[in-house]
């Protein structure tokens, strides 16, 4: 069965709609005249080293780490990482200061 021109995937079509929702919120307060989307990704590895090719660039930093977020819990720490993970979804950076004084 065919896609519905402009047909998304739920998951790209509710960010979207994040994307979107975040925008109003801006220009709501804000006088915003223009707005410029880019999206990209990076290739940390190839930006640390051009160099690198084959199994090395295969076995990077985060080989035999399951995902990002365990990499990431196990180089912060799961302390540092769960303030830093709140702190990135709710803007709220004194809870950092909260969560550290503790």
């Amino acid at each position: 069965k065919a896609k519905k021109k402009g047909w998304l995937a739920p998951t790209i079509q509710n960010r979207i709609n994040a994307h979107l929702k975040v925008v109003d919120n801006v220009c709501q307060i804000l006088p915003v005249t223009k707005i410029v989307v880019e999206t990209a990704s990076f290739d940390i590895q190839k930006i640390k080293n051009p160099e690198i090719s084959g199994v090395e660039y295969q076995r990077g930093e985060q080989f035999n780490f399951w995902n990002v977020r365990e990499y990431v819990l196990f180089n912060l720490g799961a302390e540092q990482a769960g303030v830093l993970t709140y702190e990135n979804l709710t803007g709220q950076k004194h809870q950092r200061e909260l969560a550290t004084k503790n």
